[in-house]
Formats: structure tokens, C-alpha cells, sequence
């Protein structure tokens, strides 16, 4: 019979067209910290630059550089461990991890990377404050 393709086609339209929907509903707009929810993506800057270095377990690797708080974002450039660069903003990515803005000090070039990947020297301060 005709009508047994023709059910399974709409059904498959609609699951079609339903999924972006249930996909959208998974990403996370803001993350909770402490009182408050921050948006995901919007940068908070600094009220001066603060002076850090880039830091790596394996000393003889390259840390990514991108283009915006996430790894779904594009590499712009690398650094090596040890590079100095100037904390200018964070933010959060879509899975609530915390991404620093840098700045190369010499160039100019800015661009985001996992807190993780960033030594601020001096004593610990906390995020969000």
C-alpha cells in the first residue's frame, strides 16, 4: 500500500524537524557561579591587564590561541609554555568552563584560552569577583 511510505516519510519529517529544537534545549546559555548566572560568551574584562604566562605539563608543546571562549571556536595562533602574555577579560564557554582573553604583549594579537592553560603570578585570586 501507498500509505504505509507515505507515514513513514511524514514521521521522519517530523523527527527532522524536531530535532534541531531538542538539540537547541541542551546548550547552555548561562552558568551558575556562586549567586549569580553569567551569561555564556559575553567577556567580563579586567579592570587593568594582568601580566601572566602560559603554562603547559609537557614544556615541549603549543597551547591553541582561538578566536572565542570554546574549543568550537577556530585557532588563531599558538603559544609555547612560558610565554608572556596580558590577562585582558574571561568568560565562559558553552560547557561552563572558564576561557581568558590574552594579549601578546609584543604584537598585540589577542585571542581566548582555557583558564587551565594561564599562570597569574602572585597569590591566588578568585574568578567571578
Amino acid at each position: 500500500m501507498k500509505i504505509r511510505p507515505l507515514l513513514t516519510a511524514a514521521c521522519s519529517v517530523i523527527l527532522f524537524a524536531l530535532t534541531p529544537a531538542i538539540a537547541r534545549s541542551q546548550t547552555l546559555e548561562t552558568c551558575f557561579i556562586g549567586d549569580d548566572d553569567i551569561p555564556v560568551g559575553e567577556a567580563f574584562a579586567y579592570h587593568e591587564p594582568e601580566p601572566a604566562y602560559i603554562f603547559a605539563e609537557n614544556v615541549d608543546s603549543v597551547v591553541n590561541v582561538r578566536s572565542g571562549p570554546g574549543t568550537e571556536y577556530g585557532v588563531l595562533l599558538t603559544k609555547a609554555p612560558e610565554d608572556y602574555v596580558n590577562v585582558m577579560a574571561q568568560a565562559f564557554s558553552s560547557e561552563c568552563a572558564t576561557w581568558l582573553q590574552v594579549e601578546a604583549p609584543i604584537t598585540g594579537a589577542t585571542g581566548w584560552v582555557h583558564a587551565d592553560y594561564v599562570r597569574i603570578p602572585g597569590p591566588p585570586r578568585g574568578f567571578w569577583t
